[in-house]
């Protein structure tokens, strides 16, 4: 039943280990992982190794104090890298103490009573104490979260570590029984590993939450400058056109002038009563070109207009097919805030031409009086 118990408790200490080396992998310069991952395998280890040598009737002692030379030996490292005190030379000493107890359990010559290298440990565990005492101060006073459970286990740690000292030297049993002939310091490994391991499985998986949560929220700032860049663009890109489309309108006003240019200069030759020179036909013939190139951007214009509002326009029509074209584009040049002036200019008709045609739009978008036009129209 014993050897049933241990390697429950190796399965525990070895998901433990894996859990922390992950972690540690998946976040470089985790360093607590790290050691946690090595504390809960030399804990595991230990406890397989004392059921393979309940089960194959094999002494493993070598294995059995290696591996707790190991995990006491990192046991004060994790401690100061968990409360985040400084390490020093000292928990190096710490970890030489134990290893030299495995080396003392290997060479040492046999004596009667408790053995050199036991004595080695026990030094160590004195230190451990102190250590542990030390640790558990520190946290406490720099206002560790939820340093009673810390505190708990440490005094915990310096009770069955005081238990096995008496118990060694003085034969006095401070707790009477033992849980499956495992003494109950050799148990503390695990109920620390899993106390611990469960806190520090919580810790991770709420910094991940954290992690997510400030990506996520990065992304909607992203989004948002992303959002006014593209506004901004496009406010950019409508303010050019719409100065395009003034110019455009400005050299449309120049139309009449060539009509009336080329309408006056026939009646002069209409009238004149010499015959018609080379020249007077080249000169209307440069009128005419004139003309096609006002044509030309006049067609250049309509194009403007139509990219800037082309997702306007199809709204539109969709929504009041009734609308002209004429109309529609009316409605374009006031979205993008031209004035009568300016519209009457492009569209070479009179302010009050542009007047008469607002108000029949407002008649079929069923505005009501008050009504702004301009804000309804960009509202599409």
């Amino acid at each position: 039943m014993q050897e049933i118990f241990l390697s429950v408790f190796f399965g525990i200490s070895l998901s433990f280990a894996g859990f922390s080396f992950f972690v540690y992998a998946s976040n470089k310069g985790q360093k607590l992982y790290a050691l946690f991952a090595i504390f809960s395998l030399f804990s595991g280890l230990y406890f397989l190794l004392i059921a393979l040598s309940g089960m194959l009737e094999k002494n493993l002692g070598a294995g059995v104090i290696f591996s707790a030379a190991m995990y006491y030996g990192i046991f004060p490292w994790f401690l100061f890298q968990f409360v985040g005190k400084k390490q020093n030379f000292v928990l190096w000493i710490e970890s030489a103490v134990f290893l030299l107890a495995f080396i003392f359990y290997l060479f040492a010559p046999e004596k009667e009573g408790v053995p050199y290298w036991q004595i080695v440990a026990h030094l160590g565990l004195v230190g451990l104490i102190i250590f542990t005492i030390s640790a558990s101060l520190y946290y406490r006073n720099s206002g560790g979260r939820r340093y009673k459970t810390f505190s708990a286990l440490c005094l915990l740690f310096v009770f069955l570590a005081l238990e096995e000292i008496v118990r060694t030297y003085t034969g006095l049993k401070l707790l009477r029984t033992y849980a499956r002939g495992i003494p109950p310091l050799d148990v503390y490994p695990l109920l620390f590993m899993v106390s611990m391991g469960i806190r520090m499985s919580n810790d991770f998986i709420l910094r991940k939450e954290l992690q997510v949560q400030r990506i996520q929220n990065e992304l909607n700032e992203k989004s948002l400058e992303l959002a006014e860049l593209e506004k901004k663009r496009l406010e950019d890109e409508v303010e050019y056109k719409k100065k395009d489309l003034l110019f455009f309108g400005m050299e449309l006003n120049l139309k009449n002038r060539f009509v009336t240019s080329i309408v006056d200069r026939l009646n002069d030759l209409k009238n004149a009563k010499k015959s018609i020179q080379s020249t007077d036909l080249e000169e209307l013939i440069q009128f005419a070109k004139n003309q096609v190139r006002i044509d030309q951007n006049l067609e250049y214009f309509h194009t403007n207009i139509d990219k800037v509002n082309h997702e306007f326009i199809s709204k539109l029509k969709a929504d009041y097919p009734e609308l002209t074209e004429n109309e529609l584009h009316l409605a374009s040049l006031l979205r993008i805030k031209l004035n009568t002036k300016e519209i009457a200019s492009i569209k070479n008709i009179t302010p009050d031409s542009v007047k008469v045609m607002r108000y029949r739009l407002r008649k079929k978008f069923n505005l009501e009086r008050g009504e702004n036009l301009i804000e309804f129209l960009q509202g599409f």
